[in-house]
């Protein structure tokens, strides 16, 4: 994994491709978390992903709660799941974030849950804040730009494709129509 990055009137974004058949959602929610961590700053991390955010939340506390017993951060070799890691979905990348999280201290992070693909009207209605709509919009558009990052012109022919099998979908649908 690779990380591009800008500084922009929003802040400072950062996006980059995720190699592999299984990149979907969550893992690369927790890639971007991953990267933050690298940071060397408190970190309050916004997200869509009520699955990341479960399970990171999880081991925080269980990281806080284990710091807390031994009155020092401490490398803990069990992990808080009690089953390897590798046997866990993303269990790679939970391994590394349980890692981090030791290293950095728990009290380091923090996260929020933001709702996905939110519009004005859902801020009129107090269904999310203009900032977190914003943030989630901007998160998008990295997104978006870290799945064109990893290989120029596949998104487009990924889309392209999309389309002319939607377009082909509608055109046989037609001709069911006039055979029946």
């Amino acid at each position: 994994m690779f990380c591009h990055n800008l500084i922009g009137e929003l802040g400072a974004s950062m996006w980059g491709g995720l190699a592999g058949q299984r990149a979907r959602s969550t893992r690369t929610e927790i890639a971007a978390v991953l990267m933050c961590m690298l940071q060397d700053m408190a970190l309050h991390i916004a997200t869509d992903s009520q699955a990341m955010i479960d399970k990171a939340r999880k081991l925080v506390a269980v990281a806080t709660a284990r710091n807390a017993l031994e009155g020092c951060n401490n490398w803990f070799i069990r992990n808080p799941y009690g089953r390897p890691w590798a046997m866990q979905a993303d269990g790679d990348l939970w391994q590394a974030f349980w890692n981090a999280l030791l290293t950095r201290g728990p009290q380091t992070v923090t996260f929020t849950k933001v709702k996905a693909h939110t519009t004005k009207d859902d801020v009129t209605k107090g269904k999310t804040t203009e900032a977190h709509r914003v943030g989630n919009n901007h998160a998008d558009e990295g997104a978006t730009l870290g799945t064109g990052a990893l290989m120029d012109g596949l998104l487009s022919l990924a889309s392209w494709t999309a389309k002319r099998s939607e377009e082909y979908r509608k055109l046989m649908h037609r001709v069911h129509k006039v055979i029946i």
